[in-house]
């Protein structure tokens, strides 16, 4: 199996909600072509929204658990039995580390999150798991996870953001139902996903 990068399969691209930079900037040009600026609609993800129906998210997990779940059977891993067939077979696979001088994932990181501070974005972060029953050396990844979780958390005086952070390299905390294979999120794990990032920006 090819040596994968951890930061392709982890750390997903922040969601980034723009309103208030694209507010400024569609205002700008509204103004710019003479408009009058109190007739301007601002653009928003959040207000004017029609009224939607409560997402029924406990209903919702257990159906994707209990899917997930029931097509993974022929292997203690928790893995797609049609995956497993084709690709694991027994085996286990190991992922290379990468150190901090040379990891240009890393430093990508760390220019994002300046980036995001600077333009004080709205980021919500999501740190997705790798399956442990199968990488047997995961835990030679703490240092740089650890890195990037200091990077979302900020340092003094820096703003702190959130993350769903479903990494974990135990596997008596590992939730088999998480994933389909290896490493992409199940039905069940993106519903994760989804409720953490409508619960952070507190939509409906």
């Amino acid at each position: 199996m090819r040596t994968l990068s951890p930061f392709h399969y982890i750390v997903f691209s922040p969601v980034l909600f723009l309103d208030k930079k694209q507010n400024s900037y569609y205002k700008k040009i509204n103004n710019s072509v003479g408009n009058d600026a109190g007739s301007f609609a601002p653009l928003s993800f959040y207000n004017n929204q029609p009224a939607a129906l409560p997402v029924p998210w406990d209903t919702m997990l257990q159906k994707g658990r209990d899917s997930v779940l029931a097509r993974a059977t022929n292997n203690s891993m928790g893995i797609n039995n049609e995956y497993y067939n084709a690709h694991i077979k027994g085996k286990n696979g190991r992922i290379k580390a990468v150190d901090f001088e040379h990891n240009t994932e890393l430093k990508d990181f760390r220019m994002l999150m300046k980036l995001i501070r600077a333009y004080e974005v709205d980021a919500y972060f999501v740190m997705q798991p790798l399956n442990p029953h199968y990488y047997t050396n995961l835990k030679d990844l703490n240092p740089v996870i650890d890195e990037v979780r200091k990077e979302i958390k900020g340092g003094r005086g820096e703003r702190a953001y959130d993350c769903a952070d479903f990494f974990v390299t135990d596997t008596a905390r590992y939730d088999k139902a998480l994933l389909t294979d290896v490493m992409h999120f199940s039905e069940y794990g993106w519903h994760l996903v989804n409720r953490a990032v409508m619960n952070h920006y507190a939509l409906k």
